[in-house]
């Protein structure tokens, strides 16, 4: 009785662990997913945020580039028109540095950009010097003022700074582009090793449990044939022991009967 128990038990921890595998690997799958899934998402976000860091990038060096060219033109005609546009692509500039500022995460990037900002600064503080000095002395003057202020110097180191920024971010979109490669790539490994998982831990112990389980029934069957031909051996044996002692009983009667006749004989032959 204890060894059938026994083996009831082990039967009912093998089904409990043919559902508990598959379950738990069912519940870490979407966990897995979701990590790598949110992996993914940031890393497409880098790569957006640096696509917009470029589209802002270009901007800017427009911007910057308009500011050069307008404040040239006005050196060279002091017309409104030129005055306009250079206040345009100055607020432009400076506008781009703020959202380029605000998406940059590269400390070296930012560092860079601060320069290019001081030194825009400075170059804007000079063109509004000259935008004054043409309009209190005149063109001559102003024109006199710009090839001694030093601005072209200032112009060239930005746009020196803005190529070595230009390529650092490309280097950085290279690298999240490929770690959000390398995420879409594990995410299918993800999906695809605990699907296979799930699937080959239910086969796996689908069959042996219900090799297990066939196995003890064939077993349990044998032992109780076995017995049910013991127990029909024993009966046979009984009834053999019973025939014997009714035999035996017959003969001790036959025996007490002759035993009475003989004692009737001593009597009568007595008397």
């Amino acid at each position: 009785m204890s060894t059938s128990i026994s083996k009831g038990l082990k039967i009912r921890y093998w089904i409990a662990i043919g559902y508990i595998i598959p379950i738990t690997l069912s519940v870490i799958s979407p966990i897995l997913v979701l990590s790598n899934v949110n992996n993914t998402n940031k890393a497409t976000e880098e790569v957006k945020r640096v696509a917009y860091a470029f589209k802002e990038l270009t901007g800017t060096i427009e911007a910057l580039q308009g500011t050069s060219r307008t404040i040239r033109g006005y050196l060279l005609r002091g017309d409104d028109v030129n005055l306009k546009g250079y206040q345009d692509a100055k607020k432009q500039a400076n506008d781009g540095f703020a959202r380029i500022k605000d998406i940059i995460r590269d400390e070296g990037q930012l560092k860079l950009l601060r320069e290019m900002e001081s030194n825009y600064a400075k170059y804007t503080e000079i063109n509004d010097n000259i935008v004054r000095v043409i309009q209190t002395q005149g063109l001559e003057a102003g024109v006199a003022f710009w090839k001694d202020a030093g601005g072209n110097e200032l112009v060239t180191n930005i746009f020196e700074m803005l190529d070595e920024f230009e390529k650092r971010e490309k280097e950085i979109f290279e690298e999240h582009g490929k770690k959000q490669e390398e995420s879409i790539a594990n995410l299918k490994a993800v999906v695809l090793w605990t699907s296979s998982s799930i699937i080959l831990a239910s086969l796996f112990f689908g069959f042996f449990i219900y090799f297990n389980i066939t196995r003890r029934l064939t077993d349990a069957t044998t032992q109780i044939a076995t017995s049910s031909t013991e127990i029909a051996a024993t009966i046979e044996q009984q009834d053999r022991t019973t025939s014997q002692q009714a035999a035996s009983v017959n003969e001790t009667t036959t025996t007490m009967d002759e035993l009475g006749a003989s004692s009737r004989q001593s009597s009568e032959q007595a008397e």
